[in-house]
């Protein structure tokens, strides 16, 4: 067997490509990586897994595949990476990265705001929006999570479906949920409640769902008698 071998990581092949030639001139020491990313972009422009859909999977190969721009090359893959049309009229995970994009159209943004005030619940980019905006909502949801953790803010928050659904998977996998079923009981009620259209987010009624949430939660309400479809996660995909 060797080493062993993976996939291919678009988001490391980028960062490669990133490097400047040894000798001084102003050429990517490493083309060849430049040119896979010319090659590999997705139907939707984005990079990342083609046959499996994880947003941040998405969100980090592509940000990092912008490298081709530091090169000035193939201009019209950078402009097909994020199609305005759907950046500013859906809720996707893009809106956990503003801070990374430009050329924004903050009065159709703002119409994707969650309803704590955040963009997908992240401070870094709910603070961006606010320097942009001076939205009075973004500026609620920062003063929210900077009392909630003493001054600081985490990447993300809320996260209780998440933290419900991880927690009890793990207690049934170590095989010591039986010691806890009055909490198990009422934890897997709290994930019901929640269960949006047959899809989960990381926090409760996500208008964007996650692919890993979902799939954990539809194993744990299917394991405790839950009448769930087996039509689940379409709206993930």
């Amino acid at each position: 067997m060797g080493d062993g071998e993976i996939s291919t990581s678009a988001y490391d092949v980028a960062w490669v490509a990133m490097i400047k030639n040894v000798n001084g001139t102003n050429k990517p020491q490493f083309p060849s990586n430049l040119q896979w990313i010319i090659n590999n972009q997705l139907e939707d422009g984005s990079w990342g897994d083609k046959y499996f859909f994880s947003t941040y999977d998405r969100i980090l190969n592509t940000l990092a595949c912008v490298a081709m721009k530091t090169w000035n090359v193939s201009a019209e893959k950078i402009e097909k990476v994020i199609p305005k049309e759907v950046l500013h009229s859906v809720p996707t995970g893009l809106l956990y990265s503003l801070e990374g994009l430009r050329d924004l159209e903050w009065e159709k943004l703002l119409k994707l705001q969650f309803e704590d005030g955040s963009f997908f619940w992240c401070p870094s980019s709910t603070a961006y929006a606010f320097t942009q905006t001076n939205d009075e909502k973004c500026l609620k949801f920062l003063n929210d999570v900077i009392q909630k953790f003493n001054g600081a803010v985490p990447n993300i928050c809320p996260v209780d479906t998440f933290e419900h659904i991880w927690a009890l998977d793990r207690l049934q996998r170590l095989g010591i949920s039986r010691y806890f079923e009055p909490e198990m009981k009422e934890r897997v009620a709290y994930i019901y409640r929640y269960w949006n259209e047959k899809v989960l987010g990381s926090g409760r009624n996500a208008p964007v769902p996650d692919v890993d949430d979902t799939a954990k939660g539809f194993r744990l309400l299917r394991l405790h008698g839950y009448d769930v479809s087996s039509g689940y996660g379409r709206g993930c995909l």
